[in-house]
């Protein structure tokens, strides 16, 4: 079943009136979002979900390129817990801190998207013909999508980013595969507080020449 209305409530009440059983929520694990519609921006659809007492803060927040609802219909002919596998996987790097996809929830989201001092990201995934692929890492500016980075550049930004580690990081450049990766990042300010400096320490191992 869908509905498309301007407020969450408002698609409740629209199916109250057309089914005899009265509709509840379940539990909200992920908000699926267009790259069209993340490029006009997305502060409202958040405030809307911050504001609502019965949506948690930790769920799961993704940016898809194609027509998701259609590719969801298909899968759900085949595999009845597509979605649930969908979310499980976004668990899963979260969990184990692994750096080989970017995973942000609502509470994170929302403190990147009102502290002064940065902006937030969000993983994109695009629908193709062998499935739904991680593409990269959506960069925003306040809350619109400006750019989408992807293969060396995005794990560059996950070590640079935070402490997750990489299994694998592929340099075609120099036709090597550096494995189970860690960094250290140093951030110094200088005193005038107009230049800021980082230093990345990298901790890893040869896999393959």
């Amino acid at each position: 079943m869908s509905q498309e209305v301007s407020l969450l409530k408002e698609g409740v009440q629209k199916y109250n009136l057309n089914f005899n059983q009265e509709i509840k929520f379940g539990q909200m694990r992920m908000l699926v979002v267009s790259d069209e519609l993340a490029k006009e921006g997305i502060m409202s659809i958040i405030n809307v979900l911050l504001t609502d007492p019965d949506i948690s803060p930790r769920i799961y927040l993704v940016i898809v390129k194609g027509n998701f609802d259609e590719y969801l219909e298909s899968q759900l002919d085949k595999d009845e817990n597509f979605d649930y596998s969908f979310y499980r996987m976004l668990k899963h790097y979260e969990e184990k801190n692994q750096g080989e996809l970017t995973v942000v929830n609502l509470h994170q989201f929302k403190h990147l998207l009102y502290t002064p001092y940065s902006d937030p990201f969000l993983p994109v995934f695009k629908i193709e013909e062998d499935g739904v692929n991680y593409e990269g890492t959506a960069l925003f500016k306040d809350d619109k999508l400006v750019e989408t980075i992807s293969s060396l550049d995005d794990r560059i930004f996950q070590l640079i980013n935070n402490d997750h580690y990489l299994v694998v990081l592929p340099i075609q450049k120099f036709e090597i595969v550096l494995g189970h990766v860690r960094s250290k990042v140093i951030v110094d300010i200088d005193s005038s507080y107009s230049t800021m400096t980082y230093t990345v320490n990298i901790d890893t191992r040869i896999e393959e020449l």
